[in-house]
């Protein structure tokens, strides 16, 4: 099998042709169509695993049967770029190329992606973060039994919802360090992080482009929480997260700023972060759902960033899951 550090990859996004069975004399049925070529969806041409040197093309519309063979090459050496880019110019006609990741890499805690299959041990430690998670949703929704979440109460505030505030703060604040450290990243001072490391992860995961609403209370509107976070001002660009630091440290000066608004923004921040980290998909069943909030837009990543599944010529030649730090 050839190491899945060396397979060659690229994907591109197919729109699918329109499929007219050629006649058939003497009432024959037609031969069934060629998926890859005829479905729409996205495509992955890849080194077989095997070190046949034979390049092949997996469509995500067949991910449960063997791919198809693009090129043959008998001499076990896999051919040059220009010719399979050649080959599937042929087969695809007008088709966008581009270079893919290697089959199974990840980043560590970070979604990009259908094919962002965490390890257990991920799993396992992704569980504390939503059980965390659920314990402060309880409080959270004890709060929403007496205030109302409507645009007119956003400004409401009190001891309750500065401790919650605090608290769901604070595990946005555990998450963004965890998917740092987990990638590699070693540039805090004194392991002290602070927003200026923080905000590192705003491209990484796409943070600005994240967008959820209160599932019961859809009234109340979008929820962008990391829309216009800025890196020259990586604290104060972040209205929720500054107001809590303020009235943290200065509470009988700044609890007006422990507001309804500021508690639901960072609920909802840390929502995103955890969906930023295993996808939406998962938080929406068991054993991870968390029903209080619903993703209405999430990051599409492009073909050179989406992950790509393990893939082989078989089931027994899967490669498994790289994980590669992101720094």
């Amino acid at each position: 099998m050839v190491s899945s550090q060396v397979m060659r990859c690229w994907a591109f996004d197919w729109p699918g042709l329109q499929y007219e069975p050629p006649e058939r004399p003497g009432g024959r049925p037609p031969p069934l169509p060629d998926r890859a070529l005829w479905e729409p969806g996205r495509r992955w041409v890849f080194d077989d695993p095997t070190g046949s040197g034979s390049v092949w093309v997996l469509a995500a519309v067949q991910m449960d049967t063997d791919p198809i063979q693009l090129l043959e090459v008998n001499a076990g050496q896999p051919p040059d770029e220009t010719t399979v880019l050649t080959a599937i110019e042929r087969r695809w006609k007008g088709a966008v190329v581009a270079k893919a990741r290697t089959p199974g890499e990840r980043h560590p805690r970070i979604w990009r992606g259908d094919y962002s299959e965490p390890g257990q041990d991920e799993r396992e430690r992704f569980s504390g973060a939503v059980t965390s998670a659920n314990v402060l949703l309880d409080r959270f929704r004890h709060v929403l039994r007496t205030i109302e979440p409507d645009q007119a109460n956003r400004q409401a505030f009190g001891h309750e919802i500065r401790q919650l505030l605090i608290l769901a703060c604070t595990d946005v604040e555990s998450a963004w360090k965890t998917i740092l450290v987990e990638n590699g990243y070693s540039e805090a001072k004194n392991d002290r992080y602070s927003t200026n490391d923080y905000c590192k992860l705003r491209d990484v995961l796409k943070l600005e482009e994240w967008e959820v609403q209160l599932t019961m209370f859809r009234r109340y509107g979008a929820i962008a929480p990391f829309r216009g976070w800025d890196p020259g001002k990586p604290t104060e660009s972040l209205g929720w997260y500054a107001d809590y630091n303020s009235t943290k440290h200065d509470r009988e000066t700044n609890l007006p700023r422990a507001n309804l608004a500021n508690l639901i923004s960072s609920i909802a921040g840390l929502y995103v972060m955890l969906a930023a980290q295993a996808g939406p998909k998962r938080l929406s069943r068991a054993p991870y759902a968390i029903l209080d909030f619903q993703v209405t837009h999430s990051p599409r990543w492009g073909l050179a960033d989406e992950y790509v599944p393990p893939i082989g010529r078989s089931n027994a030649d899967l490669p498994g899951a790289t994980l590669v730090p992101y720094f």
